[in-house]
């Protein structure tokens, strides 16, 4: 898809776009390797779903609000519940500042 309209308000982006960017929190190379990761996992999961759909909580939250900032915006949100592996370890360390 198109990539979404950055501001410099990250708020103002989470209202329109149902996320928001906040620069220089993750290194680059965790970036890269998150970003890979998580396309990998959610075209796995929606595969997943689309031949089991009672698999859908296995992989996705239960209580899904809202999955597009308007009602004809491309979905941007899935809410996929992502393992706790090196990548996002390392992700949320760099995140959170330490251990978790």
């Amino acid at each position: 898809g198109e990539p979404l309209e950055v501001s410099e308000d990250p708020l103002q982006d989470l209202v329109r776009n149902g996320v928001a960017m906040v620069p220089a929190v993750l290194s680059s190379e965790t970036t890269a390797e998150l970003y890979d990761f998580v396309l990998k996992d959610l075209a796995e999961a929606r595969a997943a779903v689309e031949a089991d759909p009672g698999l859908k909580h296995r992989y996705f939250s239960r209580h899904i609000r809202q999955t597009r900032s308007s009602a004809t915006a491309a979905q941007t949100r899935w809410e996929l519940q992502l393992p706790r592996n090196d990548v996002t370890q390392r992700a949320l360390e760099e995140v959170l500042g330490g251990p978790v």
